[in-house]
């Protein structure tokens, strides 16, 4: 009994270390979320942020301590280079990562879910679609796309054009849901991640480019306008559904007007400074682990 007692407070002690280095690493990724965020401004508003010591090693920042408040600080950045200041907390922000299903929103192997769900498109699209369990995509001769759902046809090509994969190559849901305060659920179109801490909201819309004249030019600009405004509002509710300590870009996709040499899509982040930091991460996003298969 002494043992079993001994091993009992030992295992509860271990739990509870456990448990407390994960709560320092999600407070580490919630003051980067809001560094980059601030920095994805025109204009630096410096923040008032509860600091972990990890954070305190950012060069690129100073920290002013608020009065008789541990570890609150007014966070300034010191306006050298934006870029290198976005890469230190990026880098840092990694380095406090959750590990693939070691919690939510990460339950579950991330290429087993992309291809679940790429199956799950590629239905929608056509049912002579095929994914193979390396990702790859097979079309029978008579496939057709259904011209009812012609955004999961421009999803899929989207996918398969492999837009942003490097940033988040793997899909994480499609037409995923989402609650307001009003409890009015909003459904997103799709939903890519890296596994490690990055998501990507993703919203599409098709534009009609037959219809010619002043009222179909204007039609177009107003479903440009449209998904740009759908692309912000799900980031903002992806931000709820998950938390303010996991990192989010959107990305707004309409196809474009079908000329030789033009590329099929017209992508848009909701900023250029959102879209700079996306890039950066892109290019700092440590080598993603392949599937087997795809080896």
């Amino acid at each position: 009994p002494t043992n079993q007692l001994y091993s009992s407070d030992f295992q509860s002690n271990k739990m509870a270390d456990i448990s407390k280095k994960d709560e320092m690493k999600r407070a580490v990724r919630r003051v980067c979320v809001a560094l980059l965020g601030a920095l994805e401004q025109d204009r630096f508003h410096p923040p008032t942020l509860h600091v972990p010591a990890h954070v305190l090693s950012l060069r690129q920042f100073e920290f002013v301590p608020v009065e008789s408040t541990p570890r609150l600080f007014v966070v300034y950045w010191k306006g050298y280079d934006r870029d290198a200041a976005c890469c230190s907390v990026l880098e840092l922000y990694w380095k406090c990562a959750p590990p693939v299903r070691a919690s939510s929103p990460w339950k579950e192997d991330p290429w087993a879910c992309h291809i679940r769900n790429l199956r799950e498109l590629g239905q929608r699209v056509s049912p002579s679609i095929i994914v193979q369990d390396d990702g790859s995509i097979l079309t029978l001769e008579s496939a057709q796309r259904i011209p009812s759902d012609p955004e999961a046809g421009l999803m899929l090509d989207f996918v398969k054009q492999r837009m942003y994969w490097q940033l988040a190559p793997y899909i994480y849901d499609i037409e995923w849901g989402v609650k307001n305060d009003e409890q009015n659920v909003h459904m997103g179109d799709l939903l890519l991640t890296d596994g490690r801490g990055i998501f990507l909201v993703v919203e599409f819309r098709c534009l009609n480019y037959d219809a010619k004249g002043r009222t179909a030019s204007e039609q177009r600009r107003r479903g440009r306008r449209c998904v740009e405004q759908q692309r912000d509002k799900y980031r903002e509710l992806a931000k709820r559904k998950y938390g303010d300590d996991i990192l989010i870009f959107a990305l707004s996709v309409t196809n474009s007007k079908p000329l030789s040499g033009v590329p099929p899509f017209e992508c848009k982040f909701s900023s250029d400074r959102h879209g700079r930091i996306a890039v950066l991460a892109a290019t700092l996003r440590p080598t993603i682990e392949h599937h087997p298969a795809e080896a």
